[in-house]
């Protein structure tokens, strides 16, 4: 993700407890790692300079909601599903900026 910083490990915990439909009991080991610094062109953010960001969550469930979460987690970086879609509302109600969400790798 491109965005203004990291939000909190509490906030991204809701995030993808939301989008998932899930109990945020059940998403753990969240991270959100900076790496560089992205220029956006002028206009496009109230801060020129945002932040490249890796996040990510293990999902805990049991083997009846193994595909599911599968499924929903694939969906995460497309807002056009209603799971990235509920993501991308979330980040962006935290957030000064979110830029595109990109998949790192498939969900496992």
């Amino acid at each position: 993700a491109v965005a203004s910083e990291c939000p909190t490990l509490e906030q991204l915990r809701t995030f993808f407890a939301s989008a998932l439909q899930m109990d945020r009991d059940n998403v753990d080991g969240v991270f959100c790692e900076v790496s560089d610094d992205v220029l956006l062109p002028e206009g496009v953010a109230r801060h020129p300079t945002v932040k490249n960001l890796r996040i990510g969550a293990d999902l805990i469930g049991d083997s009846s909601q193994v595909q599911v979460l599968l499924l929903g987690a694939a969906h995460l970086s497309d807002i056009t599903t209603p799971v990235g879609s509920r993501f991308a509302t979330a980040v962006r109600g935290v957030l000064d900026f979110l830029g595109p969400l990109k998949q790192v790798h498939k969900p496992v």
